[in-house]
């Protein structure tokens, strides 16, 4: 029956289910709500369209004549088609039919089937964000370019499995966590890129939608790239910093342990990086014999930025060289350390006491990211240029002249890097004169 070829006709009267112009192998369309009539060579049956994931399956609802009429037939094909918008199951409704060849005693029987908040869902069904992706990838692989195919793979990947990849799809994903994972785009310079990976996940969830794995899209693609934007840029400038002393208490703590969040936190903190930056950080990026780390923030458009590496960092990447498996500098478990393990650590050493933390100026209280304003108020108390401010975070600050851009002041901004983290290291030399390295530009 698989074979048969389906007709659009539809046959509107009793009259024209028993025409000899109807030919053997062959379904008719009966109506339009996914009724059709399949002619066999010495029957004819009743049955419902069902598609799933872009596959058709047919529901056998009885045997014209012999077991049903026409009317009772379009009357089992709503009930069947609202049944199926309740999240109840091809398999349930087809049980259901064995029993009932008649619209009143089909409903009784299918209003017996669970409902979908009653129904146990086992273990097996449940599914993650990264199955159901990787499920909707293989559906479509075969019938896209390869170049579609990695363009539908590769971002997700990257930006969005490290918030969302092992949650449970149907309840464990909220909005904000796919907003967390836009923001970190727009953190790396990606905004062209954020349209086109918004509308993927929002792929993945029609598809999750369409095959009964969740009723809920939670992907805010109705959501403006500029509301999106200005959201984040709210909440950056509402992120909490801290005091300057304190920080050196924070640093010493960090001293004190010896594994790869600490590390990171440290270099977090000395160079005002922001905390998905180091947890990205890659060997390829480090140049330990020059003393310098260079990130690319935006391939699109070239923007390369040169770090430089001071001496407890220096210390930190030494120790860290040739001991992982992976490109990764901070590395667990075969892979890099998640973005909010930085931030986690810090909240941990601070304790229930973050108030104490806080900088009398900040709004809030600490997060890792307030490194980044402390870095950049620290250089402007102690009269560092602006220019070399600018440069060292990386900001783009269109009240400087153009004619600065061919250089990035490397040799500069070493001096007040280390500067910096001698100073969160409470290391007793304070000698350092931005005189100095101003008057060097």
């Amino acid at each position: 029956m698989d074979k048969q070829t389906t007709k659009q006709i539809i046959i509107k009267t009793a009259k024209h289910l028993d025409s000899s112009s109807l030919k053997e192998g062959i379904r008719y369309k009966v109506n339009e709500t996914n009724l059709y009539l399949s002619v066999y060579a010495k029957s004819r049956s009743f049955q419902y369209r069902n598609i799933i994931r872009n596959k058709t399956n047919w529901i056998t609802i009885g045997k014209y004549k012999l077991e049903i009429n026409l009317q009772d037939a379009r009357t089992m094909a709503q009930e069947i088609r609202k049944r199926l918008k309740l999240d109840s199951q091809p398999e349930e409704i087809i049980e259901a039919l064995k029993h009932s060849k008649d619209p009143y005693k089909l409903e009784t029987n299918l209003k017996a089937i669970r409902e979908p908040n009653q129904r146990i869902k086992s273990h097996k069904t449940r599914k993650t964000f990264e199955d159901v992706h990787v499920e909707w990838l293989k559906l479509n692989k075969n019938r896209w370019s390869k170049k579609k195919y990695t363009d539908s793979l590769n971002p997700i990947r990257k930006w969005i499995y490290p918030y969302i990849a092992n949650k449970n799809i149907d309840e464990g994903i909220e909005p904000k966590d796919l907003a967390n994972a836009y923001n970190n785009m727009i953190e790396n310079g990606l905004k062209d890129l954020i349209r086109k990976t918004r509308q993927i996940v929002d792929r993945v969830f029609r598809f999750a939608l369409e095959s009964k794995y969740t009723k809920y899209n939670p992907n805010i693609q109705n959501l403006k790239l500029s509301e999106l934007v200005a959201d984040y840029q709210n909440k950056s400038e509402n992120r909490g910093y801290f005091k300057f002393e304190k920080l050196q208490e924070i640093a010493h703590k960090l001293t004190q342990q010896n594994d790869v969040w600490s590390m990171a936190t440290l270099i977090t903190m000395f160079t005002g990086k922001r905390p998905n930056e180091v947890a990205t950080m890659k060997w390829d990026e480090v140049d330990l014999e020059n003393k310098t780390w260079t990130k690319t923030e935006n391939v699109k458009t070239s923007n390369i930025h040169r770090i430089p590496i001071t001496n407890y960092m220096y210390t930190i990447l030494l120790d860290l060289k040739g001991k992982g498996l992976t490109d990764y500098v901070f590395e667990y478990k075969e892979n890099r350390i998640h973005t909010d393990s930085i931030n986690k650590l810090v909240q941990q050493l601070m304790g229930n006491n973050k108030s104490k933390y806080k900088h009398d100026l900040s709004k809030n209280d600490p997060v890792a990211y307030g490194f980044r304003h402390n870095t950049e108020t620290f250089y402007d108390d102690h009269l560092y240029n602006r220019l070399l401010t600018q440069k060292q975070l990386n900001h783009t600050d269109k009240s400087i002249s153009d004619n600065y851009s061919h250089t990035d002041y490397l040799n500069q901004r070493r001096v007040m890097a280390q500067h910096y983290e001698d100073f969160c290291l409470d290391k007793a030399r304070y000698d350092y004169k931005a005189r100095d390295v101003n008057e060097a530009l």
